[in-house]
């Protein structure tokens, strides 16, 4: 049993391509991936999110407890207003 990718690619024939077989058959072999993307598609974002901010913890969409406070003491203070020229 090989993978239908190699299949088409063996398809391909040195003299006599059918490129309407080929397409056709790229395509069947597209729609299980693309179905189980659309399906698991929340899923996908949210770890491709997590993955991408440090210290975002997988079951909320904020950072921890310490890293919020270790954040908010080491912020510089705030600057005084600008009462111009």
């Amino acid at each position: 049993m090989i993978p239908i990718t190699l299949g088409i690619y063996k398809y391909i024939g040195n003299n006599t391509t059918q490129w309407n077989s080929i397409m056709a058959a790229a395509v069947v072999a597209s729609v299980p991936a693309a179905v189980l993307l659309v399906v698991a598609q929340r899923y996908v974002a949210a770890g491709v999110t997590a993955g991408a901010i440090k210290g975002l913890s997988r079951t909320s969409d904020r950072p921890p407890r310490s890293h919020r406070r270790r954040c908010r003491a080491s912020a510089p203070p705030p600057a005084a207003p600008w009462t111009g020229p």
